[in-house]
């Protein structure tokens, strides 16, 4: 997740360790997609306005601009063989979710459970428009192949397919050291 905060970016990730190229990916696409929203940089695709310039356009203003958007993995249920041997990833692969935020006393970031139509709007087109952005900037095709990788390696864990196809990968499955970049 990356957060905007006014004068300075926090950065905060979790789920994967902080210094792995997945995380470096996330928080590229992350970055990329709250530049698009705040309209930081056009979008480089047709029909796709900055939530900014929605905002404007509809005349109302925003009470609240702590408004938070992450983007999450969007699978429909995987297809699999009768034998269970092949699988099929389906779906889209990312959706882009929205809430809105808002600072406690303690200076501490929370959720509100409250939603702007404007910015769900924006959402669901950074949704419908993800594929031909990844097309466009590489950070969000990036992003749906780390997503895709995630739920093939989750589902082979689970099925235990290694077993059911007897592969052993000792050279995957080793315990390798990981490239690590600065987090």
């Amino acid at each position: 997740t990356v957060i905007l905060v006014p004068s300075r970016l926090i950065f905060s990730v979790t789920g994967v360790p902080d210094t792995s190229h997945f995380a470096r990916t996330m928080v590229a696409a992350d970055f990329r997609m709250k530049r698009l929203a705040m309209d930081f940089e056009p979008a480089p695709v047709k029909d796709m306005p900055s939530f900014l310039s929605m905002t404007r356009s509809t005349g109302h203003g925003v009470s609240n601009m702590m408004q938070r958007w992450w983007l999450a993995p969007n699978y429909e249920p995987l297809a699999k063989t009768a034998d269970g041997l092949a699988w099929e990833l389906r779906g889209p692969g990312v959706k882009c979710l929205t809430e809105e935020s808002y600072v406690e006393a303690s200076g501490d970031k929370a959720a509100s459970g409250k939603k702007n139509s404007t910015a769900e709007k924006w959402a669901a087109t950074m949704t419908e428009k993800y594929e031909e952005l990844a097309e466009h900037d590489s950070s969000f095709g990036q992003l749906r192949n780390i997503m895709d990788l995630a739920v093939v390696g989750a589902l082979i864990e689970k099925e235990r397919l290694l077993d059911v196809a007897g592969l052993t990968l000792p050279r995957l499955m080793a315990e390798e050291p990981q490239d690590r970049y600065p987090a």
